[in-house]
């Protein structure tokens, strides 16, 4: 037998070589191919885990801004420094007092107005002409208790109660709202009629349209620590009664959100071209008195109201 050529040696080893790279490319390929069928589920969970943190930051950044914009009538305000007593805090329309208070209002007399003096005449009458309250409360009270005339005449509705002094009443019942002389008890004289009957719910329905609101309204007995109480309202002022009336709250469940929020824009429901911006100021402890950043410029209309407890709310009327 003829023995190979050197040439014919290095051909079939250059085929055997080509031979064991093709395998090791093989097996390669399988091997990744394998990668593939095993590793997808922690890529895609990764995948997925960073795509969630994208879509959350992009969430927050998108509500950061979102409450930039709502702020956009507090930024553009010019304020000024101004002291208020903390003895004040049990002061104002939207002062929440009941049975824990540990600061009950301080009202000065020569402030408050007799309400047979401000009433319209031969309308509704008075439990007896010694009632006095804030003469703002009693105005505004007034045209409340006409237009429900209007709508139910000869009904009976009567004011039975205005501004009590808080040693005389008991914090535990509701009327110790009267001590804000912002409040006032209805009655009626007329024995057939009851606040039950579906026209009085005009009373519970239609009182934010003159900045007013129920003070214990149904279903919110968690909240005002009270039952049901068709008879006593109180006056807050419009954007508040407005803003309550919208989202359903009682007076504490509006005082916890503007606590809460730090910062509400409210555009009025009843009025054109009006925007109301409410902001909170926490009560400082170290001290006798609070200082508020309040609206400088005859252009801003202002109140400052405390809150019962805690601090002080700023209420601002801007006219578009």
């Amino acid at each position: 037998m003829r023995n190979a050529t050197p040439n014919e040696k290095n051909h079939k080893i250059l085929i055997l070589l080509c031979g064991v790279l093709a395998g090791l490319i093989m097996l390669v390929s399988y091997v990744v191919a394998l990668g593939k069928f095993t590793v997808p589920d922690i890529e895609s969970e990764s995948s997925e885990q960073i795509s969630e943190e994208v879509i959350e930051s992009s969430v927050e950044e998108s509500v950061t801004v979102s409450e930039e914009e709502e702020y956009e009538y507090y930024s553009k305000i010019n304020f000024e420094r101004r002291s208020y007593a903390n003895s004040l805090v049990a002061n104002g329309p939207l002062a929440v007092i009941n049975e824990t208070s540990k600061t009950f209002p301080i009202v000065n007399e020569a402030d408050i107005v007799n309400v047979g003096s401000v009433k319209t005449a031969n309308v509704y009458g008075l439990s007896n002409m010694s009632l006095v309250m804030y003469e703002e409360a009693i105005v505004n009270i007034d045209k409340f208790i006409v237009s429900f005339y209007e709508q139910v005449p000869s009904n009976g509705l009567i004011i039975n109660k205005a501004y009590t002094a808080s040693s005389a009443l008991a914090p535990s019942e509701k009327t110790i709202d009267l001590c804000t002389g912002y409040s006032t008890q209805f009655s009626i004289y007329n024995s057939s009629y009851k606040f039950s009957d579906s026209e009085f719910s005009y009373l519970r329905e239609q009182a934010y349209r003159f900045g007013i609101i129920q003070r214990y309204p149904n279903g919110k007995e968690n909240y005002t620590g009270f039952t049901n109480d068709n008879t006593i309202y109180r006056y807050v002022g419009l954007s508040h009664s407005m803003y309550m009336n919208h989202y359903m709250l009682s007076l504490e469940e509006y005082i916890d959100r503007v606590r809460t929020y730090k910062v509400i824009e409210f555009e009025s429901e009843l009025e054109s071209d009006t925007v109301y911006v409410t902001y909170y100021v926490p009560l400082t402890t170290d001290s006798d008195t609070t200082y508020i950043d309040v609206p400088s410029g005859e252009e801003y209309e202002y109140t400052v109201s405390g809150d019962g407890d805690k601090g002080f709310v700023v209420t601002v009327k801007i006219q578009l």
